[in-house]
């Protein structure tokens, strides 16, 4: 919540709040992003997260474009998660934005 204060210090004429991407409507916007999450969540997980953000026109997602998809062992709780690969397909993103080596922020339209 202080980061939620300290945006809107930042940013008074816009709205901030913290929902469960998973149980509630998202707000109507231009963008999204998804930075650092979906690798933590299990399969079912991201395929429900990435089918509620399919509605918006541009996703911003981290990805790992060499890696091999493989199920989330929940011992470690993450996993290297390619976005264009099986079972997710999303294709090659429109615009990447490299974070290191394989790690990115890849943009989807």
């Amino acid at each position: 919540m202080r980061n939620i204060e300290r945006a809107r210090l930042n940013a008074p004429d816009k709205e901030f709040r913290v929902l469960d991407i998973l149980e509630e409507d998202l707000p109507t916007a231009d963008a999204v992003m998804c930075r650092d999450f979906l690798q933590h969540i299990p399969d079912r997980m991201v395929s429900r997260v990435l089918g509620k953000l399919r509605r918006f026109p541009v996703l911003i997602a981290t990805s790992y474009c060499n890696s091999e998809n493989v199920e989330m062992d929940p011992a470690r709780g993450f996993r290297r998660l390619n976005l264009q690969a099986a079972p997710f397909n999303l294709g090659p993103p429109s615009e990447i934005i490299v974070e290191s080596a394989d790690h990115v922020l890849g943009v989807w339209t």
